[in-house]
């Protein structure tokens, strides 16, 4: 992955300011607050998730249940790798009747396994699904633990956990000391993985090189926290992640929780936005250029794609387009976007990929959570609680009743 920056005035945050967050992220690592970073080093979460693969058989359909961080890391590995072949994976994330219906109805339960993932075993949405769909395997005399996998704490005081080791259902550990949102490469993201097109060894060496930048001062995550500190404080309100690849467009959903939930705090933080190039050029990018100057841009494009082809043979208008190529084009377009974001003034940089595989992906992933981290060290905001979402979980509870 290779990371420039184009039009980025923000004045350098001072170096005390730097070393400290560097300081802060390694002791959060000393002290188990930041185990996301130990992951890739370790083998034990995908261990234990190609174990239960193992046992459970072939499937026909995979149905993962989880909200925020608990399905996001997976859907954003899904949208770049694809389901395995003869595999189709649904990802429950809504408690939309309508939604949960149309999935639920279109699945032999026989030939469908069931993650269901939280880091709590609290999580009232994910549970809802949960009893519904054990109601649903009832119906067809289908033993949850034949056709279902919980992924969650494991310790006594979590009563989906108990609950689960009381039915016989199979479980998969939650990491210790990470948050939902930092955990896709633990067994919450590496589990579904292993029913996709992707290769989880080979996540977890890409991740590797850059989770050993924490112990590097002015590291690349560092630099890049920092200058997004620094354009926030000059009233850059808002960071839009602009992917070159629809692949791309579930990993800046992904990101922006990871950014908005830890950030967003103490009246500080910044809204992140998703868009997908070339379409957001013809819908979003007039603002970006003409409007307010509180945007700042981070281009996420690829330098080799999997597949290409060629404009040629024809003389339909568009003919001088012959000889060029579709990554060609899109890449030419990426830039130009860049240089007419520097010429207007706008935060912008750019970075890219070398390819859609593993290795690049799993660098990326760890790249964003250590980035993060930092972000937060900087603005002097706890990287890894979400107070204020605790508030609606309350008033949710005694609307219901419960």
């Amino acid at each position: 992955m290779k990371i420039t920056y184009g039009y980025w005035p923000a004045t350098d945050l001072p170096d005390e300011r730097i070393k400290k967050a560097f300081a802060s992220l390694k002791n959060d690592v000393e002290v188990g607050r930041a185990n996301y970073i130990n992951l890739p080093f370790s083998r034990d979460h995908l261990s234990a998730a190609r174990r239960v693969n193992g046992e459970m058989g072939e499937i026909t359909d995979l149905v993962i249940c989880g909200m925020g961080g608990s399905s996001l890391g997976a859907k954003a590995l899904l949208s770049v790798f694809g389901p395995a072949e003869g595999v189709r994976i649904h990802i429950l994330d809504t408690i939309e009747p309508e939604v949960v219906e149309s999935v639920l109805s279109s699945l032999d339960l026989r030939n469908t396994l069931f993650n269901v993932v939280t880091k709590s075993g609290k999580t009232l949405e994910t549970l809802v699904l949960l009893n519904i769909i054990l109601r649903r395997l009832e119906k067809e005399g289908v033993e949850p633990k034949e056709r279902m996998v919980i992924t969650t704490t494991e310790s006594e005081e979590n009563e989906l956990h108990r609950w689960a080791t009381e039915k016989g259902i199979r479980t998969l550990p939650f990491p210790h000391g990470v948050e939902g949102r930092y955990s896709v490469l633990s067994s919450v993201g590496l589990f579904p993985a292993l029913y996709m097109n992707c290769n989880p060894e080979e996540l977890l060496k890409g991740a590797e090189g850059v989770a050993r930048q924490y112990f590097e001062e002015n590291n690349e995550p560092l630099v890049f926290a920092s200058k997004s500190v620094a354009a926030m404080e000059e009233g850059v309100s808002a960071h839009v992640f602009l992917t070159y690849s629809s692949s791309l467009k579930e990993t800046g959903g992904w990101f922006a929780q990871l950014w908005a939930e830890s950030l967003g705090k103490n009246g500080k933080g910044q809204i992140p936005v998703t868009a997908v190039g070339p379409a957001a050029q013809h819908s979003q990018l007039q603002l970006y250029l003409d409007g307010p100057k509180n945007t700042a841009i981070s281009l996420l494009g690829i330098e080799n794609h999997r597949d290409d082809i060629t404009v040629e043979g024809t003389d339909a208008p568009g003919r001088s387009l012959n000889g060029k190529s579709l990554s060609q084009i899109l890449k030419a377009e990426m830039r130009a976007t860049g240089l007419a974001m520097s010429e207007r003034k706008v935060f912008n940089r750019k970075l890219v990929l070398e390819s859609l595989d593993e290795n690049e992906i799993g660098r990326l992933l760890i790249f964003l959570e250590m980035a993060t981290a930092y972000a937060c060290h900087l603005t002097d905001v706890n990287p890894y609680d979400q107070p204020a979402v605790e508030a609606g979980k309350r008033h949710t509870r005694e609307i219901l009743g419960l």
